[in-house]
């Protein structure tokens, strides 16, 4: 690199010194020389020039190395599909995660008080029991529970949910499904039907009883 650079600067003066010479009489640059050779060390220019184009080539380098550490910094550690999840769940708001754990615990509570009051009839009436929790139910077994749930489900005084809120029961219900990688569409799936049609007649009803309106 360093004979390249040399070799550079001595082409570099005599270009220089020849586009001097073309543009001056033969005396001006018998006497041009003469003072030129007089006043400048050529050896301290070459020198000067050769530091110039290092402290190039240094200042070259050292961007080169900076934007390859830049590339290499660009992006953030490597993490875990267990530590996106966790993002995913701390991006749910607040207020959606009490619902869900509201509409949850209703359905299941609802469910056992069920089951006991089905089995202390003696098997007199036909009704089912239900055995399974939410997260492992069928798409039949979810279908059918929950349209018993939306038509018994009452507040803690024994009065009806207002039609709003039993449709967000629901919605809720699925997006506690959804959180457990089982992806349900319970007001648009045909498989769900039924459950749609007890939900409309339960906030129909209540909707005549004054509570809400219709949404």
């Amino acid at each position: 690199m360093v004979n390249k650079l040399e070799r550079f600067a001595g082409l570099f003066f005599l270009f220089a010194f020849v586009n001097m010479c073309s543009e001056t009489s033969d005396e001006e640059i018998y006497i041009t020389q003469s003072t030129f050779c007089q006043q400048t060390d050529f050896a301290d220019v070459n020198d000067r020039v050769l530091d110039r184009l290092r402290t190039d080539e240094q200042t070259l380098t050292a961007n080169v190395e900076k934007q390859k550490d830049t590339a290499e910094n660009r992006f953030a550690n490597p993490i875990s599909e267990v530590e996106i999840q966790a993002k995913i769940g701390d991006a749910v708001p607040k207020s959606t995660k009490y619902k869900e754990k509201w509409a949850v615990n209703l359905f299941e509570n609802w469910r056992q008080q069920r089951n006991e009051r089905v089995g202390n009839t003696g098997g007199i009436i036909a009704v089912n029991i239900l055995h399974n929790s939410l997260e492992v139910m069928s798409d039949e077994e979810l279908n059918r529970s929950l349209a018993l749930f939306v038509c018994e489900v009452r507040k803690a005084n024994g009065s009806k949910y207002p039609p709003n809120t039993l449709h967000g029961m629901v919605a809720s219900i699925q997006h506690y499904l959804k959180g457990k990688k089982r992806i349900v569409r319970l007001f648009n799936d045909d498989k769900f039907s039924f459950l749609r049609d007890a939900l409309y007649a339960m906030m129909k009803e209540s909707a005549s009883d004054g509570l809400e309106p219709l949404p």
